[in-house]
């Protein structure tokens, strides 16, 4: 017994030892951090509310300056360019004649249908006569006055077509461009001129698709 009982002191009188030692060290240790902190400024601290807020996020895109009214000009029929009445950068009347085509084929077409309508008509009055007179039959009658009208809508036709051989401007507003001169082919579906109103202008922008649901009618945005 007397051995474990002196192993059991001794441990017992290192461990004291030890934490007798070890007393001075902490202690030391103790006042140098007492030492620092004695020696360090003192801070200024500022409390912050913190607030939750909206921030408006903005997207650019580029677009272009267009004129709301533009036209291109085209013949309705086909003709020889004989007169180009205006020049790029000139301002026009709504109804001012531009282009003039040549119209001597179409003239001889209108008084050809003019010729067979006043043929037409004079068997008409002819035949409205024998009507009367109980010498023609209603059937006879009833065909001369079908050539009758349809003779004078052939004449209205040609002389509407004769009408398109001056081309003249939908609105008032500018010559921008001149894409045919004197002695070219007018044909429909050819463009001759160009021309716009710079009276009224708007901006065209090509929007994202993952932005236009934020785009609303009526919107006001800067440019």
């Amino acid at each position: 017994m007397l051995p474990v009982i002196q192993l059991r002191y001794s441990m017992k009188r290192l461990l004291i030892l030890t934490v007798v030692a070890a007393i001075p060290f902490f202690s030391g240790c103790h006042k140098a951090t007492e030492q620092s902190q004695t020696e360090l400024p003192s801070a200024t601290v500022r409390a912050q509310t913190v607030e939750r807020k909206s921030r408006a996020a903005t997207e650019d895109v580029v677009g272009t300056v267009r004129p709301k009214l533009s036209a291109a000009i085209e013949a309705k029929v086909s003709g020889r360019i004989e007169q180009m009445l205006v020049v790029p950068g000139q301002s026009v009347k709504a109804g001012e004649r531009l282009v003039q085509l040549d119209a001597h084929e179409i003239q001889s077409r209108l008084d050809q249908a003019a010729a067979a309508r006043q043929q037409a008509e004079s068997d008409l009055k002819r035949f409205t006569a024998l009507l009367e007179q109980k010498i023609l039959s209603q059937s006879e009658f009833d065909n001369a006055q079908s050539k009758f009208r349809m003779a004078a809508a052939a004449e209205a036709e040609v002389k509407t077509m004769l009408g398109y051989t001056q081309i003249v401007a939908p609105f008032a507003g500018v010559i921008t461009r001149k894409l045919a001169d004197v002695g070219d082919l007018a044909a429909p579906g050819k463009t001759l001129l160009q021309m716009e109103n710079p009276d009224t202008l708007r901006l065209e922008a090509d929007v994202p698709e993952a932005l236009i649901g934020n785009v609303k009618l009526g919107d006001k945005l800067a440019v």
